[in-house]
């Protein structure tokens, strides 16, 4: 697989921020209590969203034997007054669907 192409195919850039958008607009709808805990220092509005990085993982760890899985992870940190506080992991399989995310504090 061509790693240029897939993103260029897949505009993994605005996939990933669309995906984030998402992704914070459910979870202050399900969890709002838990939402403003993990955002409790920070403005939400001034939060800037920089697209970091985007690698081709070959997974074998839990594994059985030969068996690989295979995936796109892209990343975004979030940054509130010039500080990265979190960081947003979005996972694709190779056919460009969305597989699992998660935010994170660092």
């Amino acid at each position: 697989m061509e790693l240029e192409q897939w993103l260029k195919k897949h505009d993994i850039k605005k996939m990933v921020m669309k995906n984030l958008k998402f992704y914070l607009d459910e979870y202050k709808k399900d969890d709002e209590e838990d939402f403003n805990d993990f955002f409790k220092d920070v403005v939400f509005g001034d939060v800037k969203y920089e697209f970091h990085s985007v690698a081709y993982v070959i997974n074998s760890w839990h594994m059985d034997g030969e068996d690989e899985r295979k995936y796109i992870s892209a990343k975004v940190r979030l940054e509130y007054e010039e500080t990265t506080f979190a960081e947003y992991e979005a996972i694709y399989d190779l056919d460009g669907k969305g597989e699992d995310d998660y935010l994170r504090l660092v």
